[in-house]
């Protein structure tokens, strides 16, 4: 018989929560140390403490090419201030970096007030929040929850660093319960799916993008109406997908790791290069950031940088106002990805008709788009009739992929239309 065989749900809380309380409440080996190293397991980035101080409201950060996670660790015996925690609330407001994702760590219950507050005011700077707390009368609290997702490091750490004797079989005993509770596994798995997207103001943003363009492509008159032409592939009464053997090459292309290369599809009018392009988007399992501008757009935004028009695109598809706190925000997580390399595209940028604007000299601005896109993970795609694409390659000194799209053939039309009826 093992030591948990005979062992409550709320004995094993009740010894946890007393092993928590033997910890410091701050530093390396105290309960700070602690929540860092709980996080740090369940999402595979390490956390770094800040410094003793002020500390900006976050106890400790890691940062990843999805954004930034901080928390903040309180170990308390009696309930939590909302004074303490409006005070964290007043340093993320004014710091000139707030995380993507706070985490409020506690030995005791947030008051549904003291959450509100924190929902609320950092919403304000696009900060979700995530609250492993200890209320009472719960099946699985949400710090015991964590403690025994990682129950080894918890052991150990706790073992290594308590303050008065521990008894460790009582709390390997304690943690083996909660593992084995009827809600851990489901619950677990919540919580494994928050902290693998901590970047949820940025999993916002990409719904958004998805739905935008899902809805342009999905309609012929709203496609009409910002992309200058009937680009729905996903309409009613649009034809089936053809299959072709450059979309097979193309898919290759945008699911492959990114590098600072344009591609170009290339081919006569009315042969589907922009209708290749939406149909790989909207086939993609995980669609990446799209930016799909025609060359009269790009020709207007020519005139900001790379990263300021990638950033303006997106909070306007977000249905936001384009802030200069919201552009920072932008330019922050651009850069986190500039520093973190991608398997797979994160954003896709179209340009679309480059011979509409035969006037333009395209070239240099396409090559600086192409270098920084490709230096943050993602992919540029431009189309153009072949024989205006003759006039730009030599003058484009990025790498570049010119896929050629063939004009429609008669068996692949009557194909289409088969399938259609």
């Amino acid at each position: 018989m093992s030591a948990s065989d005979n062992l409550t749900q709320a004995q094993a809380f009740a010894r946890l929560k007393v092993a928590l309380l033997t910890l410091k409440d701050s530093g390396d080996d105290g309960f700070e140390g602690l929540a860092a190293a709980l996080l740090g397991t369940a999402t595979a980035i390490p956390f770094r403490l800040a410094a003793s101080g002020s500390q900006g409201g976050q106890d400790g950060r890691a940062e990843s090419a999805g954004g930034a996670i901080s928390f903040e660790a309180k170990l308390y015996r009696s309930r939590l201030s909302k004074a303490i925690v409006t005070v964290k609330v007043a340093e993320i407001l004014a710091s000139d970096d707030p995380p993507d994702l706070w985490i409020l760590a506690a030995t005791v219950k947030a008051t549904s007030q003291t959450v509100a507050t924190l929902r609320g005011a950092f919403g304000k700077v696009e900060t979700s929040l995530l609250v492993l707390d200890w209320p009472a009368n719960t099946t699985l609290p949400p710090l015991a929850l964590l403690c025994a997702m990682a129950p080894e490091v918890c052991i150990e750490f706790i073992a290594r660093n308590a303050q008065t004797l521990v008894d460790r079989d009582a709390l390997i005993a304690a943690l083996d319960v909660l593992a084995h509770a009827p809600a851990f596994e489901a619950r677990a798995a919540e919580l494994r799916s928050d902290l693998s997207e901590p970047q949820l103001g940025l999993a916002t943003a990409r719904a958004a993008n998805q739905a935008i363009y899902r809805a342009v492509f999905a309609r012929t008159d709203e496609a009409r109406h910002r992309l200058g032409q009937p680009l729905a592939p996903a309409a009613r009464h649009a034809l089936a997908p053809i299959e072709r053997t450059q979309r097979g090459v193309l898919d290759a292309v945008l699911t492959a790791p990114p590098i600072a290369e344009l591609v170009v599809l290339t081919g006569n009018q009315g042969c589907g290069k922009s209708w290749l392009v939406a149909q790989n988007w909207l086939a993609a399992v995980q669609p990446p950031f799209l930016i799909f501008l025609t060359a009269a757009q790009a020709v207007a935004a020519m005139q900001l940088p790379p990263a300021e028009l990638i950033a303006q695109e997106l909070i306007e598809q977000s249905g936001d106002i384009a802030t200069a706190q919201r552009r920072d925000r932008w330019a922050r997580r651009l850069n986190r990805w500039r520093r973190h390399s991608a398997e797979t595209p994160r954003i896709l940028i179209v340009i679309d008709g480059l011979n509409e604007r035969a006037r333009t000299d395209w070239a240099p601005w396409l090559s600086r788009l192409t270098s920084f896109v490709g230096s943050i993970g993602g992919r540029v795609v431009a189309t153009c009739r072949a024989r205006f694409y003759k006039r730009l390659d030599d003058r484009l000194p990025v790498p570049k992929r010119r896929i050629e799209i063939d004009d429609f053939t008669d068996a692949e039309l009557n194909s289409a239309l088969a399938a259609h009826n």
